[in-house]
């Protein structure tokens, strides 16, 4: 029966072959998110969430970043660059190399599909702008390049932000928005003069920053109406001394 061979499924299922970010690649590129090279697709919504550790006295930071690319390096991604005021701006964290931890789901719960939760554990660090500006999306460069224009003392002086003020202790600031209707004027500006190539480089290194996530464990949970339980694999990943990297794989229970 039906029953009787999903049985057997379950009892019989094989350790995923390959680097888990292959795999997590190989995964994007099935749902037209990235191509065969792990580059973002153009307009494609790839996204994961990644936290930064911080004192148990305030909630940890949680941020969504856009996939740019996936390699077995590590997965890349950009963010504004901190302001020279600001000390406790999650990226300013980030140039720290601490430990973070990511969250990435894909798919959907119905016949036919399956639903992926990938987890990981490892550092970040600072990478060449270079190697992912050509794929990132414009809405989301004018949407940082607005941030950072506003941010200037022109733009403080038109009244479009708050005032910098310096966070208590370790708290992250947040910039406040005092003109919508500004703003948005500004982020449209700054898109067009994108879409035009009237941006220097200058500017765009000056504002945007580039990040790799690379993992010290990967964790996947795969499952969907089609399966019996979830399956939940780990890899933990290690380098030798000539900088060769691999991972051991092993099965998890699902809960």
């Amino acid at each position: 029966s039906s029953i009787n061979r999903l049985i057997v499924r379950a009892f019989a299922v094989k350790p995923p072959v390959g680097h888990p970010l292959e795999l997590l690649r190989q995964s994007a590129e099935r749902r037209l998110l990235c191509d065969s090279q792990g580059l973002r697709l153009p307009d494609a919504n790839w996204v994961l969430q990644i936290a930064v550790a911080q004192p148990f006295t305030v909630a940890p930071s949680l941020k969504t970043v856009t996939f740019q690319q996936v390699s077995t390096f590590g997965l890349d991604f950009v963010m504004k660059r901190p302001e020279q005021a600001i000390s406790a701006s999650t990226t300013r964290v980030l140039r720290e190399n601490p430990p973070v931890s990511i969250l990435y789901k894909t798919g959907e719960y119905k016949e036919g599909d399956t639903v992926e939760q990938w987890r990981g554990e490892g550092t970040v660090k600072e990478i060449d702008l270079k190697e992912l500006i050509s794929t990132a999306p414009n809405y989301g460069l004018a949407g940082i390049l607005a941030s950072k224009r506003a941010t200037d003392q022109l733009r403080k002086i038109e009244g479009i932000v708050s005032q910098a003020q310096e966070p208590i202790k370790t708290e992250v600031y947040r910039t406040r928005i005092e003109k919508h209707a500004k703003f948005i004027e500004l982020v449209q500006q700054t898109r067009r003069e994108l879409e035009n190539g009237n941006v220097t480089r200058e500017e765009l290194e000056d504002a945007i920053i580039a990040f790799r996530f690379v993992p010290d464990r990967m964790e996947r949970m795969i499952g969907g109406p089609d399966m019996i339980t979830w399956e939940r694999w780990e890899w933990k990943m290690q380098t030798d001394k000539k900088g060769l990297s691999s991972s051991d794989v092993r099965q998890l229970l699902p809960f």
